[in-house]
């Protein structure tokens, strides 16, 4: 049973070896420092394949020592040293001294504002950065090295985001803006620069900049600026581009530096979030994460970044184990196993609780003494996840050597420990594996002949045909006794070497063959028949897998293989060798067609159509870890997973798609397909009304809507473009065609594209009577047709015409007593042949027994009309400032010479490093200026101007009765409509002057038949805010009538 666990945990010694990065995931790193060595092999005596720059991505395909085992993008693999690979990107380089005030920055001793100040530098000056933090950095400028706030360094030359940009200066009403001595309305006026002059940005802030103008600098206040192009964002890079779930993303660097910008980060295609920052999510797996940031506040444009690796959930670590579970003083704890075997993690060690360490071992204090230790490892990279291990004792003072064992190092076998070989390097491990202990090798039946003591011993040709015994006793802090033995030595041939068929494997599932051989030697004669094999994908063991020929399949895609060979104990040879290629198993693409086109026929694809690839047959998921692919049509190239094809004059030509293998993936040339091109057929027009009306705006909409064309309206002689159309009076009665032309890339068959709407009709309208109804009075029309579409009224008295015009008013003649009153009102223009006849009223013969109507329209103006411009002398000025508006930018500084690490400080010798300080003068805020704007005005205006002024009209407080129809009956509702209506604060009714007992605020009265039986007389009398009050009445009697 011994043997068997020896065997086993030599294996496992064996395979932590192979690189975790073996199974499926994939990750990217970024070559720093410069250009980097790839080399044949895990070590600086390996040959040079080929040398990359910074920046270049390699994919991380495992790790061996201080090695990464890396794939580079032009194909070639190989090992580069871990120290000059990064996973965020970023580095040293140059910056610059910045400030938005202009003023010079300290540096300090330390990392802190506490820490005492080494110099101050002026904006513009260049510093070596050699280590950024949160806050600071740690620069070096000449031989000096200090730490100064990262708020004030840039990476563009010569002081702030934007130094050495231009601007043109600005300001809505057209006047000059004035040059300070000082970034405050406080400081003294340089001069004042009409609009249109161009100066230069020394330093940008968020409210003033410091700029030159000719041979004068000063501060001028940016919203008075239009920048140059210099302050358009133009690029973004994110802290990391392999991504996990739980990984939190934002940006790296921005281009302006300092730039202020708007975030919108996409999960494929899908808007995920618009904060600074990201968390990704498991819903994120398999997408690829962008992030787009836009310009805002004085900064224009937008920029996206690079497309991440695809997200993967990560591996969770799920456990770790103790190399001793009952520690003692002095013990060196390390982790003995992690699950899964190779995880990248980070370590935390316990002691009682407190944290006594971060690093990978723990050597145990004798202040831990009778204290519980406890480890904690974190998943890093595209590891997630912790586990915990606690020690099961607590910590002794000493400890007892309970066993040994003895493994193979050269014959992982159990035939290596049971027939160690000559040459054969034999290792004693005690149990606890922390114990210290001394080592006594002797035959197992001679005690007295020590053959060594230290730890190791190789197998001499002197020990065949005996068996050996190691002999352990405790030391230090460790006592106790525990010895092991092995089989009988032998003399054998060993193995010597092992070698695969290739150490690049791909699979070729079109191949009649898939192998990968394993070659075993003893010098130069093949021994594999003499020999037993293991094959490993990754860190699990095929077990179908035994002999020297291994058959690929889809499942080692991506994996790394190990084969492990033993010489046979029945052999004449001895020993175990193991092989791990060098790339993983890439899978052939054998295939690719053009996926998702709409068109019915074979091998044709419709303008429009969102195409993607589909990978041999539909069995291989098309995404861009795997492969890259290129679309090309007329010359243009798209190098997208998919593809829309565009409008345009595309017709008839060919769509070609290649698609090149990488990563787990390979073509051995590019893969190809084509289509031809179809125009879309626009299958529909239709009108936004079946009849339409003169005025109003008809639109026609076609299918589909995103379809390019013109369209051009014929109607009586009158034509329209555009999809949507005014209807002109001139086709009332008429029908309007409309022809749709489709744009490049669209077609239709003519009985669609050209449609017809109804016959045009012209706008109604109403009209009724008011006044009262009595020979003297004044009868008007009130009418809810535009003024400027009355065409005329004509009026009659007892069916006969008695007047014909455009006045809405008529004096009832004496004569017209106990006649009946008519009118007909005509339209024109949109209300061409509309007409409207006001029903009779009776006139009656003196006032005092006549009716009388109050209906008023709303409004008797046009529903729509030209604005009124007024055309103000005196301009509104973009620089209106008001001593409320307290600054937070303010660079204001006294006169003191006193240096400030922010745009603002006091005038007391109290130094700060944080970005804002109070200003003293604080209640003239930067943007405003009580008395004296920024844009003159009243100081020497080049333009004498005239202020108009105008008088507030005084308001007319009224009541009217709106009610339908026009004849009072049983049941009518009648409602008090008050003029202005906001303003009206209560209601009283009276009826033949009395009040009526109802709700103040109920403005509507339903008339009841005694009202009408008794000739009764409505007064509502309504109370407005200014306490002014308004009446109307109306007679509700059948005499009214």
């Amino acid at each position: 049973m011994k043997r068997i666990v020896s065997l086993a945990l030599v294996i496992a010694l064996l395979l932590a070896a192979v690189p975790a990065t073996s199974t499926a995931l994939s990750q990217y790193g970024y070559v720093t420092g410069g250009w980097l060595r790839l080399r044949s092999g895990p070590s600086f005596d390996y040959s040079t394949v080929s040398s990359y720059y910074t920046g270049t991505a390699v994919l991380i395909l495992g790790t061996t020592g201080n090695w990464y085992h890396v794939e580079a993008p032009d194909g070639n693999t190989g090992y580069m040293y871990a120290s000059y690979i990064t996973f965020s990107g970023g580095g040293t380089g140059t910056a610059y001294v910045t400030s938005a005030n202009g003023y010079g920055v300290r540096l300090r001793s330390g990392p802190g504002t506490g820490y005492s100040i080494l110099g101050v530098y002026s904006v513009g000056t260049a510093v070596t950065v050699l280590q950024t933090g949160t806050y600071w950095s740690k620069i070096q400028i000449g031989s000096r090295v200090g730490y100064m706030m990262n708020k004030f360094l840039t990476t563009s030359s010569g002081g702030g985001g934007t130094s050495g940009d231009t601007a043109t200066i600005w300001s809505a009403n057209g006047y000059g803006v004035r040059l300070r001595t000082g970034p405050g309305t406080g400081y003294a006026v340089i001069g004042v620069y009409s609009v249109g002059t161009l100066v230069t940005v020394i330093t940008h802030g968020s409210t003033w900049d410091y700029i030159s103008v000719g041979s004068r600098t000063g501060y001028m206040m940016n919203e008075f600026l239009h920048y140059s192009s210099s302050t358009v964002v133009t690029a973004v890079t994110l802290n990391n581009t392999t991504p996990v779930v739980g990984s939190v993303l934002s940006a790296s660097s921005i281009t302006p530096s300092g730039a202020t910008v708007d975030y919108a980060w996409y999960a494929g295609t899908s808007l995920a979030a618009t904060t600074a920052t990201y968390t990704v999510t498991s819903g994120d797996v398999g997408q690829q994460i962008k992030l787009t940031v836009t310009g805002n506040g004085s900064y224009t444009g937008s920029a996206t970044s690079a497309l991440t690796s695809p997200v993967v959930a990560g591996t969770a670590v799920t456990g770790v184990t103790l190399n001793n579970d009952a520690p003692v003083v002095g013990d060196v704890l390390r982790a003995a196993t992690l699950t899964p075997t190779g995880a990248t993690v980070s370590y935390e060690w316990y002691v009682g609780g407190v944290l006594v360490g971060t690093g990978s071992t723990y050597t145990v204090a004798s202040a831990d003494l009778y204290q519980t230790v406890r480890l904690k490892v974190t998943g890093a990279g595209l590891y997630t996840g912790s586990a915990e291990v606690t020690a099961a004792n607590l910590v002794q003072a000493t400890g007892t050597v309970s066993g040994v064992e003895i493994t193979n190092s050269t014959n992982a076998s159990t035939t290596g420990v049971d027939y160690p070989n000559v040459g054969d390097t034999l290792v004693a491990t005690p149990t606890p594996a922390t114990a210290t202990a001394t080592y006594r090798w002797t035959y197992s039946d001679d005690t007295t002949t020590v053959l060594s003591t230290a730890s190791q011993m190789v197998v001499t040709s002197g020990m065949v045909g005996r068996t050996l015994m190691i002999t352990i006793t405790g030391s230090g802090n460790y006592s106790g006794t525990a010895t092991d033995t092995t089989g009988t030595v032998v003399s054998k041939t060993n193995i010597t070497g092992l070698t695969l068929s290739t150490s690049t494997p791909k699979y070729d599932p079109d191949a009649s063959s898939n192998l990968l051989t394993a070659t075993v030697l003893a010098g130069s004669t093949d021994v594999s028949a003499s020999c037993t094999f293991s094959w490993y994908r990754g860190a699990t063991l095929v077990a179908t897998a035994t002999t020297a020929n291994y058959t690929l399949t889809d499942a080692d895609r991506g994996s790394l293989l190990t084969v492990t060979a033993t010489a046979s104990s029945a052999s004449s040879y001895s020993g175990t060798l193991s092989r791990t290629t060098t790339s993983t198993v890439k899978q052939k693409l054998t295939g690719v067609e053009i996926s998702g086109s709409s068109s019915s026929t074979a091998g044709h694809v419709v303008v429009g159509d969102t195409l993607t690839p589909s990978l041999d047959g539909g069995t291989t998921t098309a995404n861009t870890v795997i492969a890259t692919y290129t679309w090309t049509l007329n010359g243009a190239s798209s190098s997208t997973l998919s593809y829309a094809v565009p409008a345009g004059d595309v017709a008839g030509d060919t769509l070609t798609l290649s698609v090149v293998g990488k990563g787990d993936y390979y073509t051995d040339a590019a893969l190809t397909d084509t289509a031809t091109v179809d125009a879309r057929e626009i299958t529909a027009v239709t009108f936004s009304s079946a009849s339409p009306v003169a005025g109003d705006t008809l639109t026609a909409s076609i299918v589909p809507s995103t379809a390019s064309a013109t369209y051009t309206w014929l109607g009586n002689g009158t034509s329209y473009s555009g999809s949507s159309i005014t209807v002109n009076a001139a086709d009332i009665g008429h029908t309007i065609t409309l022809t749709v032309t489709p744009g490049a890339g669209y077609t239709g068959e003519a009985s669609v594209l050209v449609q017809t709407t109804g016959t045009v009709i012209a706008k109604t309208f109403t009209a009724v009577f008011f006044g009262t109804f009595a020979p003297g009075e004044t009868i008007q029309v009130s009418t809810d047709l535009p003024t400027a579409s009355l065409d005329r009224i004509s009026w009659s008295l007892d069916g006969s015409v008695y007047h014909v015009g455009t006045e809405k008013s008529l004096l009832l003649p004496a004569d017209s007593a106990g006649k009946d009153l008519t009118a007909t009102v005509y339209g024109k223009g949109n209300y061409a042949g509309s007409t409207y006849d006001i029903p009779a009223q009776a006139i009656a013969t003196d006032v005092s027994t006549a009716t009388t109507l109050s209906f008023i329209f709303e409004s008797e103006e046009p529903e729509t009309e030209e604005p009124t411009v007024t055309d103000s002398a005196t301009p509104t000025e973009t620089a209106t400032e008001t001593a409320t508006d307290t600054a937070t930018d303010t660079p204001t500084e006294t006169a003191t010479d006193t240096v400030t690490d922010t745009p603002t400080e006091t005038a007391t010798d109290t130094v700060t490093d944080t970005p804002t300080e109070t200003a003293t003068d604080s209640a003239s805020p930067e943007v405003t200026e009580s008395t004296t704007p920024e844009v003159t005005v009243s100081e020497s205006p080049e333009v004498t101007t005239t202020t108009e002024v105008t008088t507030t009209p005084e308001v007319t407080y009224s009541v009217t009765f709106s009610y339908s129809p026009s004849t009072i009956a049983e049941g009518t509702v009648i409602t008090a409509v008050p003029s202005p209506s906001d303003s009206a604060t209560g209601i009283v009714w009276y009826l033949d002057g009395v009040a009526l007992s109802l709700p103040t605020d109920q403005f509507d009265y339903t008339v009841t038949a005694d009202d009408v039986a008794a000739n009764s007389t409505l007064r509502a009398e309504v109370t407005f805010a200014s306490s002014d009050t308004a009446s109307a009445s109306v007679s509700l009697g059948a005499a009214g009538e």
